[in-house]
């Protein structure tokens, strides 16, 4: 005698969409009763009601998957940051002595990693404020010092004129004195006198440099070798103003060096990482 089956669709259902935790217990039920109604009423029928059964036991009591045995806890809930919280507070009153010497160690590293990194930051920007920064070369001389070979700035004031001429790639050239070979002289207008520091460029300082002109034009402000410009602080100290300073007389002297210059241009205050 055959042996009758019911339809593969009707458990193909249960298997996909009945909770495991049902499923042998369901298809064992439905089976025996299957093959009881086969006996009864014949193998057709007996499908037919088992096909009915499969789908009535389709609701959501059969369907819904059981929750975990053991529920997933982020490490970020309350719950986890209380639990770490506490145990963080029940170690440092069981160890004091190594918490402190930890803490200590832990802050003196962290402002130790910030000094060093405000003094590298302050480093790399200085003079990156130069629109024409990328283009801008520092000419240096090796000279025989002895024994050994000496790099300096000290290049001959000539320089500034040969180069353009003998290197076309040079679009321009300007020639400097560095503050620290006259240190601070006197600046005196209109019965004041201040101290200050500056030095001697050439003509086009200000078209190389971009330190911004509050009065005068970079082409024309250090055209003759008797001008001279001056800070807007400087020029607020002397005459009130950047607009008064302009085309004033002011006196400088250095020791027994003294000049009188006028007053072509007013810039803005540099800022503190020019160098």
């Amino acid at each position: 005698m055959p042996e009758h089956r019911p339809p593969r669709w009707a458990d193909y259902l249960l298997e996909k969409f009945v909770n495991p935790r049902f499923l042998e217990d369901i298809q064992g039920n439905l089976e025996e009763i299957f093959l009881r109604r086969t006996r009864e009423v014949g193998v057709a029928r007996a499908r037919r009601e088992y096909a009915w059964a499969a789908v009535r036991h389709l609701t959501p009591y059969f369907t819904q998957k059981s929750p975990s045995p053991y529920p997933t806890v982020s490490n970020l809930s309350p719950a986890m940051l209380n639990h770490y919280l506490t145990n963080a507070l029940r170690h440092f009153a069981k160890n004091r002595q190594f918490t402190f010497l930890n803490a200590v160690g832990l802050a003196t590293g962290l402002i130790c990693t910030l000094l060093i990194y405000l003094w590298v930051a302050d480093e790399l920007a200085f003079d990156r404020f130069h629109e024409k920064g990328a283009r801008l070369y520092k000419v240096m001389v090796h000279e025989n010092g002895g024994a050994k070979l000496v790099t300096s700035d000290g290049t001959g004031g000539i320089l500034r004129v040969m180069l353009p001429k003998d290197m076309p790639e040079v679009e321009m050239a300007v020639s400097t004195t560095p503050p620290a070979w006259f240190q601070k002289f006197n600046l005196s207008a209109d019965g004041r006198t201040v101290s200050a520091a500056g030095n001697f460029v050439s003509a086009d300082y200000f078209k190389a440099f971009s330190f911004p002109l509050i009065q005068g034009s970079a082409q024309s402000v250090l055209t003759d070798k008797n001008t001279v410009t001056i800070s807007e602080q400087m020029a607020v100290r002397l005459f009130g103003s950047a607009e008064k300073a302009m085309n004033q007389l002011v006196e400088w002297k250095w020791q027994a060096f003294s000049r009188k210059c006028q007053v072509t241009g007013v810039f803005k205050d540099q800022p503190h990482n020019f160098q």
